[in-house]
């Protein structure tokens, strides 16, 4: 049954931190307005040992990115995103912060050294047809790529892609967890 993404949250930790630690408030960095999308890619190997037909077809590599619509981040935690990056406050081009007013502009630096950070990330959102929350958990990702529209109503939402890695631990690459049970009514399976 087709369903809707619901009140959708991201979550952010770096590398390395457990899992079960990330669903926390303090590592919230956005909520999700649109649709959240898994696209799972395979590469084969295929033999025909002397025929004309494929006898053999093995996967050799798996590639992944998870797509998300509509995501609105907390303006403050932009900068956990990446490194190499800078913000700071100057005046505005052309102007002198001793003779001109409202001269003052913050500003959010990227360079040729700025970069996606490897992150854990949790998506977490309540799924429309069962009132249940769904996760879906990447030991490793990057972000690769941030929109910002400057148009009055998408400035704070961009459709992002990050780009699935392996975590080098266990090679975990990707979890959906579907919740069996509604918080706060008990066993409604």
């Amino acid at each position: 049954m087709p369903f809707i993404q619901q009140d959708g949250k991201v979550y952010v930790g770096t590398v390395g931190v457990a899992a079960t630690m990330l669903v926390t408030s303090v590592n919230q960095i956005a909520k999700i307005n649109g649709e959240v999308a898994l696209d799972l890619t395979w590469t084969f190997a295929s033999a025909r040992w002397r025929s004309r037909a494929i006898q053999d077809h093995d996967a050799v590599f798996v590639d992944g990115t998870l797509n998300a619509e509509e995501v609105e981040f907390v303006a403050s935690n932009i900068a956990r995103l990446f490194s190499g990056e800078t913000v700071g406050s100057q005046a505005l081009y052309g102007k002198a912060l001793s003779t001109d007013s409202n001269t003052t502009a913050d500003f959010w630096r990227i360079t040729t050294s700025t970069v996606p950070q490897n992150m854990q990330w949790v998506f977490v959102f309540t799924r429309s047809d069962d009132d249940k929350e769904m996760q879906i958990y990447s030991p490793k990702a990057k972000l690769e790529n941030y929109p910002a529209p400057f148009a009055v109503e998408d400035y704070t939402k961009q459709s992002l892609t990050w780009r699935l890695l392996a975590a080098t631990s266990n090679g975990k690459f990707i979890e959906v967890l579907h919740g069996v049970t509604t918080a706060g009514r008990g066993a409604d399976a």
